[in-house]
């Protein structure tokens, strides 16, 4: 009997440890920004980051920030 108490002990501590870490990492997601679009993202780079992004497309140095980020959305 005690053999059967300590291995049910013992799945529960598993089921449990696996269920918190889930939890967390649909937390973590979550807050990472899943739900963010990427327009918002691109707009925080730099206008040199969007042109480095943008290699080898013509006629890019004209433009402002949002039309380069309106080219990679």
């Amino acid at each position: 009997m005690e053999q059967e108490t300590e291995a049910t002990i013992m799945l529960l501590v598993i089921v449990g440890i696996a269920i918190f870490q889930s939890l967390f990492e649909v937390v973590y997601v979550i807050r990472q920004g899943i739900f963010k679009s990427k327009h918002q993202m691109l707009m925080k780079k730099t206008k040199s980051e969007l042109k480095s992004m943008l290699k080898g497309v013509r006629g890019i140095s004209k433009l402002n920030k949002n039309d380069l980020v309106l080219l990679l959305v």
